[in-house]
This record gives structure tokens, sequence and C-alpha cells, in this order.
């Protein structure tokens, strides 16, 4: 099941408990359940009873039995197929969609597969549930079933609940060495209102592929996903608990998200809007790939909030980094960090050039409007290579950066903030009004935007419009704005992109720093 805290409609990002939980007829494990950040994720074993209850003080659930007659699946789809409503079935050997057919399921249906079976996609899937009617896939035995692969196809995914996959050990993959349970092998997967959880394998995969996920969950897999050269949008989402909440480092690389290389059209990567809470590595590790992090809430990891490694670049906007090892770390190779409006709170190092590894370090940090404090060390920079610090390799201007080497420079900020409950300056505080756009230091707003605001599928990118900070057109072209392509053109200096769709428009903010 998946747990949502609603106001009027709307997440409440800001909504955390546990749920003691009575049942019968099945068992929630340790009777609870645990809301963080106004979403949980949790499977209900059943004891094979006829009746079946679950209650808290919050909710009260009797979910029938369906007695409807079992379908069975296998081998090649001939022609298109429906899953009607309500119904249930079994897909016994891997189930393939060649190109040119459709498989649509409808709400309220379940489907059962196999130990290790797989559904593989070179057509279209179409899996339509609902808020009230969502769909449910997990396994028929106890063992794991394998995974949905979409390799020249298609799949939209809408209100579906998943569990149990990841089972099938032909088809690992990554630095985790695990199986997704959703991925792109060069199709597109755009998935809506999806819960992924409690599964062998890693929730989400990409290989050369295009990846849409939000407004749902991931909790409880061997990693949230790992993206290879993929075009990836994830937003208003929540990943929970990697790969477990036991606290027990199984040094398996049980990352929230893992970015490596850029696609072949070079189009950042984008993680908006989402809370990632407890995991025994990163929470969003970078290797290569070219990614923006904005309006993110990251905490509880044992190592980095976000690792930038390798090459290409990262920007972080509006996010917030808490008891993390490193809250933002550039490490070995030569990436460029940009962080803007972030606060490191609560961290062993708040921002951190250099890494654990003798690799060597030849990157970059430029920070803006941004709080390091509370850290055991705010600002860090040493390379193990080099065994010291590298020059230059930090840049700290218009920040609280609560460390004498960085207090002095450009528009810095020494005193104490004085935050609310969602991490943003209070009236009084240091940094009020004192950013170099005028703003206050630290988060703009909260860090996490309503689900039902924030809408991706713009289309394909046909032109863009870049601004100064004053509103002036600077630069304009044709297709997707990149940093990488166009950094030439501008000086050093805060701009908005205006990034144009075949159905609308997206701006971010950058800072560029040669």
């Amino acid at each position: 099941m998946a747990v949502e805290v609603m106001d009027q409609g709307t997440l409440e990002p800001f909504y955390s408990a546990t749920m003691s939980v009575s049942s019968t007829g099945g068992q929630v494990p340790n009777n609870q359940i645990t809301i963080r950040k106004g979403r949980a994720m949790a499977t209900l074993q059943t004891d094979g009873s006829a009746g079946l209850s679950l209650s808290s003080s919050q909710f009260n659930l009797n979910p029938s039995i369906n007695q409807t007659a079992i379908v069975q699946h296998s081998g090649t789809l001939v022609g298109n197929l429906e899953f009607q409503s309500g119904s249930v079935h079994h897909i016994t050997d891997d189930l393939i969609i060649p190109a040119g057919d459709t498989l649509i399921i409808e709400n309220n249906v379940w489907v059962l597969l196999d130990s290790a079976i797989n559904i593989l996609v070179e057509g279209h899937l179409e899996i339509q549930g609902s808020a009230t009617e969502p769909i449910a896939i997990t396994s028929n035995t106890e063992n794991a079933w394998g995974g949905i692969t979409v390799g020249s196809g298609t799949a939209n995914i809408s209100y579906c609940l998943i569990t149990n996959g990841g089972g099938d050990h032909t088809q690992t993959f990554g630095h985790s060495n695990s199986q997704p349970v959703v991925r792109s092998n060069g199709g597109q997967v755009i998935m809506n209102h999806t819960f992924i959880f409690d599964c062998e394998g890693k929730a989400l995969g990409g290989n050369n592929g295009r990846l849409i996920f939000k407004n749902g969950g991931i909790s409880r897999c061997d990693t949230g996903g790992e993206f290879g050269a993929s075009y990836v949008q994830i937003s208003g989402s929540h990943v929970l608990e990697i790969p477990d909440a036991d606290g027990l480092l199984e040094d398996d690389d049980n990352d929230g998200f893992y970015f490596y290389g850029a696609n072949a059209t070079n189009e950042p990567s984008v993680v908006d809007s989402c809370v990632f809470m407890i995991g025994e590595d990163d929470g969003i590790d970078h290797n290569g790939a070219i990614l923006q992090v904005k309006n993110c809430w990251i905490e509880g990891f044992a190592n980095e909030g976000i690792a930038a490694s390798s090459e290409n670049s990262v920007y972080v906007y509006n996010s917030l980094f808490k008891n993390c090892e490193q809250g933002i770390e550039a490490g070995y190779g030569s990436p460029a960090v940009t962080v803007d409006h972030c606060v490191m709170v609560d961290n062993d190092y708040g921002l951190r050039f250099g890494d654990w590894y003798n690799w060597g370090c030849s990157g970059s940090i430029n920070c803006t409007n941004s709080i390091m404090v509370n850290n055991t060390d705010n600002v860090y920079n040493f390379d193990v290579l080099s065994n010291g610090p590298i020059s230059g390799a930090i840049e700290i201007t218009y920040s609280i950066p609560t460390d004498a080497e960085y207090d002095a420079a450009t528009g810095n900020v020494t005193g104490t903030p004085i935050f609310n409950a969602e991490y943003q300056l209070q009236a009084g505080s240091a940094g009020i009004a004192a950013g170099s756009d005028g703003l206050n230091m630290g988060l703009l707003a909260p860090t996490i935007i309503g689900v039902e605001q924030h809408e991706i599928e713009l289309g394909r990118p046909n032109g863009f419009q870049v601004f100064d900070i004053g509103g002036r057109l600077v630069l304009q072209g044709s297709g997707a704005f990149n940093i990488l392509e166009h950094q030439h053109a501008l000086t050093n200096g805060i701009y908005i992109v205006s990034q144009l769709f075949d159905h609308g428009s997206a701006n971010q903010k950058i800072a560029i720093h040669k």
C-alpha cells in the first residue's frame, strides 16, 4: 500500500509520524507505518483467511478478496490486448509486447508474475490505474518476479503499486549489480503516481533511454535507480529507506539515484521537488552526467547527500542537506558543481571538495547564496592524492559559510542563521535580503512543491533565451540550451534560462563561473 497525507488535495510534505497499525487476516511489518514527509509505503502480508482489515487512528480499511477467475499469459502478444478493470492476470513466462502492438491494463487489476519473469516492451504498454482503484503488480510466489524493460517501445504507467520485483539475475546491471524493476533500455517510460517498494532489485533503470517519474515513491529497494547516458526527470516524489532502515551499512552502492554519463543530446537530467530520506550510501551519486537538482530535501544518508565525480556538471538549487556524512561533495575527476540558495546543516562535512579516494580531484565548486552551519566541518577542501587542499577549488560568495577561511569573501555574512521548521530564514536572522539577487540566503521556498503543480511533459525543446539578472536578453538559439556548449558566450554571473518546448516553456536559474 501507499500512504499519502493530503491537505485539500495537495501533498503535505512536512508531516512525519509513525502510526501503530492493527490488523486481522494479515500483518504490516512491526505493526507500524512510518510516514516521512507526507508519504509511506508498506507491504501487507496476508495469512490466507477470508477476512482482512487494517486500522489505525488515522484510517480503517476493509479490503475484499477478488474472486475473479485468473487469466494466464505468456510468450509474444499477437495483436492488441486489454486486461479489463477488476480482473486478475497471471504471467507464467516472459511476456513480450512486439512493435506495433499494445497491452492496456485498466484500473483495479492485479498482475501476478512468476519468479524472475519479465514484461518486455517493444510496442506500447499502457497501465491506467486511478487514485481510488490502482493497479497492483507483484509476484505470484515469495520469490521476486523480474521487471518491465522498455526497449524500442514506450510505456505509460499511472497509479500503480509495484512490489517484490527485480528477481531475474540474468538482467542485472550497474554498480549495485541488480535488476531494475522498471527499465528504459532505449525506449521512453513515463510514470505518474507509481510506487515501487520492497523489491530485491533497483526500482528504476536507464540505458540510453528517456524516463519520467513524477508524483510517486520508492522505498526499500536495492537502489532508487541507476541511469546511464539517459535523459531522466524525477519530480514530486519520495525515495525512502534505501535499501532499508536498519542502519547497517552493506557496502552495495545503495544510492537513492545514480547518474552516469551524459545523454546523446547533452540535455540535463533533472531531479525536482523530491524527498530523499534514510539511505546507506549517497542520496544522489553523479558520475560524469549533466544533472540539475532543485527544491529537494536530502536527509540521513550514510555518505553524501550529493556526490559529484568524473566530469561534466551538477547544478544544485534551493535544496536542503541534513544528517549526511557530506552534504554536497565534488570528488575525483573534474566535476563542475554549482550550488545556489542551499542549506547544509548537521552533516559531518557541509560543503566538501575532495573525497576518500586517491584518484585526484581537479573540479570546482561555485557556491552562492547558501548556508553552511552546525556541521562538524562546514567547508572542507582536501585532496587525498595531493595530501592537502587544492587552491581555488572552492569559491563561496554571498553566503554564510561559517568558516574563517571563507567568511570574508565577497558578500559573505557572519552570524547565526535563525531557521523555521522548514529551514527558511526567519525575520531578524543573519542573511536576510543579503543574497546576490537581493533575496534571503539559503532556501527561498519550501523545498517540495505540491505534487500536482509540477508537470514536465512539455515535448521536445525547440529554442531557448538567456536573460541576465537585470532581465536583459543576452543569448538565444534553437534546440536545447546546453551549458557546456553555450557558456563561452556568457560572462561570469547569474542568468535565467527560458527553455522553449513544443507545449510550453520552463525557466531555470544558472550560475556561470569560468
